[in-house]
């Protein structure tokens, strides 16, 4: 469920995969998160879909940006809020590609 701070909290969230978003990119590896599927750039958290939206990686400016442009939602499953993660909504589904793309090209640049 989302709480009146438009942060996630739940334990068990049913998940589906992002794959198909995924098709020609190199080094990405399917892996866990919260006990769902989640896809990897090099061992870095990309994202995966949980309960109703996406949850991608992301630096924390722009997840900053995504809150306050009311397109994405804080991440707080533990309690604390994650930094660099942010929840997108299915309202904005038509945009996951590119979502995930921006945190893809966040995870590479950890490489460089």
């Amino acid at each position: 469920s989302i709480n009146e701070d438009n942060k996630y909290q739940g334990e068990k969230m049913p998940s589906l995969d992002i794959s198909h978003y995924l098709k020609k990119a190199a080094d990405v590896e399917i892996s866990t998160m919260i006990k769902t599927p989640c896809r990897r750039y090099k061992g870095e958290f990309l994202g995966g879909i949980l309960g109703d939206a996406l949850i991608i990686k992301v630096s924390p400016q722009r997840v900053e940006e995504l809150i306050s442009s009311k397109e994405g939602l804080g991440f707080n499953f533990t309690k604390r809020c994650f930094k660099e993660w942010v929840m997108i909504p299915l309202a904005h589904r038509q945009q996951y590609q590119a979502y995930i793309h921006e945190s893809l090209e966040y995870a590479k640049g950890k490489f460089k």
